[in-house]
């Protein structure tokens, strides 16, 4: 009889730990769809008034905010899987005012282009031992 309670007691932490753990992330799902914009019109200020600030301004493009909704779940000794995502990409002009929006799901997420900046084109070669020359001239300054 001592050991049914602890049968009892090691099945349910079983059943507990076998469970799904759901995650939401930025805005409700129920909040992004009703954000309403009107181009030319709506100003980030009234973005910010109505439905707070957003969950990420891009640090590349200044004109440049997004909104985001993202569900995800995960059962223990299984990788993270994205239930629901939902990402409103809103395109400012100088004087903050909404030039376009794009909504981006799970489906076509990748396609989110966050900065339209290239990397530079530069000869790498003489990087490597410029970075090694450099390090070794920072450790002899410490010691």
């Amino acid at each position: 009889m001592p050991y049914f309670k602890f049968l009892i007691i090691f099945i349910i932490l079983f059943i507990s730990s076998c469970t799904e753990n759901i995650q939401n992330n930025g805005l409700s799902i129920t909040k992004i769809n009703q954000i309403k914009v009107k181009i030319g019109e709506t100003s980030k200020e009234d973005l910010n008034n109505k439905y707070g600030p957003p969950v990420f301004e891009s640090i590349f493009n200044n004109d440049i905010v997004y909104y985001a909704s993202h569900t995800s779940s995960y059962l223990n000794f299984n990788p993270r899987e994205t239930k629901q995502l939902i990402v409103l990409k809103i395109t400012l002009d100088n004087k903050n005012i909404v030039q376009n929006v794009q909504k981006y799901t799970e489906k076509n997420a990748e396609n989110i282009d966050v900065s339209n900046m290239n990397t530079n084109d530069q000869d790498t070669r003489g990087l490597f031992w410029k970075q090694i020359l450099e390090n070794m001239r920072k450790t002899a300054v410490q010691n």
